[in-house]
């Protein structure tokens, strides 16, 4: 079972948002811990185009960019998806 380690960037982000949608986006980690590519009903994980192995979990109006680590799921990006892609991917 992989296990979630945040990027620093994810972790400042996380602790900005309000406490119910911080709950959520734990929610979601949870589900990624049992199974990254497929965490179950409402959520959707699909890969980023550009190249560099990243993923998006998505789910309302929220997601998250992450990458596939060996046996750790790197939280790398969060917040809404209007804005998720803003400001340049991570590396």
């Amino acid at each position: 079972m992989p296990r979630i380690v945040y990027a620093a960037r994810a972790e400042l982000e996380l602790y900005r948002l309000p406490l119910n949608v911080y709950n959520k986006f734990q929610q979601a980690f949870d589900a990624l811990e049992r199974d990254p590519f497929d965490p179950g009903p409402g959520y959707r994980v699909k890969p980023l185009r550009e190249p560099g192995g990243r993923w998006v979990i998505r789910f309302g109006i929220w997601g998250a960019i992450f990458r596939v680590e060996g046996d750790a799921v790197r939280i790398l990006k969060v917040g809404p998806r209007s804005t998720l892609y803003r400001g340049g991917l991570p590396p």
